[in-house]
C-alpha cells in the first residue's frame, strides 16, 4: 500500500540525502575492496542526483537545504549537482511560496 502512495517532493529530497550519505558510508566500509568502492560510490551518486532531479521536478525549491544539508556533501562538488542548484537559483525557476520547503 505504501509503495503505491505518491511521494511528496520533500520525501524524494530526503531519499536523495540518504543516497548521497551512502557515498560516505561506502568510503568507510572496510569490508569493501578498493575496486568496489568507486563503483558503489558512483551508483549512489547517480541515485542521489536522479532523486534530486525528481524532487525538483515535483516542486522542491529549497535551495538553502541543497546548499547546507551535510548529507549532500559527497555530491555537492558534482557538476550536475551544481547545475541543479544554479537552475533553481535563476529567476526563471520561480520560487513559489507554495513550493515545498523543509522546516
Amino acid at each position: 500500500e505504501l509503495a503505491r502512495r505518491a511521494l511528496e517532493p520533500t520525501d524524494v529530497f530526503q531519499a536523495a540525502c540518504i543516497a548521497a550519505n551512502c557515498c560516505r558510508l561506502v568510503a568507510l566500509d572496510a569490508s569493501l575492496s578498493d575496486t568496489e568502492k568507486p563503483a558503489l560510490t558512483q551508483q549512489y551518486t547517480r541515485l542521489a542526483l536522479d532523486l534530486l532531479h525528481k524532487a525538483t521536478d515535483q516542486g522542491f525549491r529549497d535551495v538553502d537545504q541543497l546548499k547546507q544539508r551535510a548529507e549532500l556533501d559527497p555530491v555537492r562538488e558534482n557538476a550536475e549537482f551544481q547545475q541543479l542548484v544554479s537552475k533553481l537559483e535563476s529567476p526563471a525557476a520561480g520560487t513559489s511560496k507554495e513550493a515545498p520547503q523543509l522546516p
